[in-house]
């Protein structure tokens, strides 16, 4: 092989080895290697489990809920180029 086979050449391989690798990761999230499904039970076990996660509590578990409504005096319109301005 050439020199200047071998330096056309290099590129395609590293595309190549890219390609591959990424499909191989799409492929591997998707569960195509031998990976269980995990079923809603086994999830529902994991979070609420025997034994707690001490420590660490799930995210957003602070409890608070804020519920309102938003009313536009229109104070703000020379911040925004929309469009959909009432």
């Amino acid at each position: 092989m050439s020199a200047a086979t071998s330096k056309r050449l290099a590129p395609l391989l590293i595309i190549a080895a890219v390609i591959s690798t990424l499909i191989l990761i799409f492929m591997y999230a998707a569960g195509f290697f031998g990976r269980n499904q995990v079923t809603a039970q086994q999830f529902v076990d994991f979070q609420e489990g025997a034994s707690p996660h001490a420590g660490f509590r799930r995210a957003h578990a602070k409890g608070v809920c804020v519920e309102g409504n938003f009313i536009a005096n229109g104070a703000l319109t020379e911040y925004t180029s929309s469009k959909y301005l009432y």
